[in-house]
């Protein structure tokens, strides 16, 4: 004979079981918007650069440019310049990190470009950007370009941080 304990048991665990069925398949025939839409367009913008990034350090490069290129477009919705252009400049150095230096070099001047037009010379997403294509000129064995461009993130790093700051040196 069953125990009455084990026959609650069984019945408390199938009625749980077919809420968790009927939840299920709630969610899949209405699926809620994503946990994504709930919050600020600005808090996932970041959510994807900083995804992007990591993807980055482990040379997923073109998963990470999908992510830099879905918070550019959030940036963009918002009106933020300065979110733009760091998606740009690091979708450009996924394509140096790739070694495909003429793409790089391309989206490093419209970086700046972009940037100078949208936030002024002098800040320090431009800045990052004249480093950035100057390691790509570098690579191509554009010397002289490439000091040029170092000179001017140089220049702009003191100018906005001050001589001693630890992001003037790099």
């Amino acid at each position: 004979m069953i125990s009455r304990t084990w026959r609650l048991s069984a019945f408390l665990l199938a009625l749980v079981a077919a809420g968790a069925v009927f939840i299920l398949k709630y969610e899949y025939e209405n699926p809620v918007s994503s946990v994504a839409e709930s919050i600020p367009d600005t808090a996932l913008a970041r959510h994807y650069f900083l995804k992007a990034d990591s993807l980055l350090n482990w040379s997923s490069f073109d998963s990470s440019i999908a992510y830099f290129q879905k918070a550019r477009a959030l940036y963009e919705k918002d009106g933020n310049h300065a979110g733009q252009i760091d998606c740009q400049t690091m979708i450009a150095e996924n394509y140096r990190y790739k070694g495909e230096y003429r793409i790089a070099a391309d989206l490093f001047n419209k970086s700046i470009a972009d940037g100078i037009t949208n936030l002024g010379e002098k800040n320090s997403s431009v800045a990052t950007a004249y480093n950035k294509l100057g390691l790509v000129q570098w690579a191509l064995g554009k010397n002289d370009s490439a000091l040029s461009n170092f000179e001017k993130a140089l220049a702009l790093r003191k100018e906005l941080l001050g001589e001693q700051h630890v992001d003037v040196g790099w």
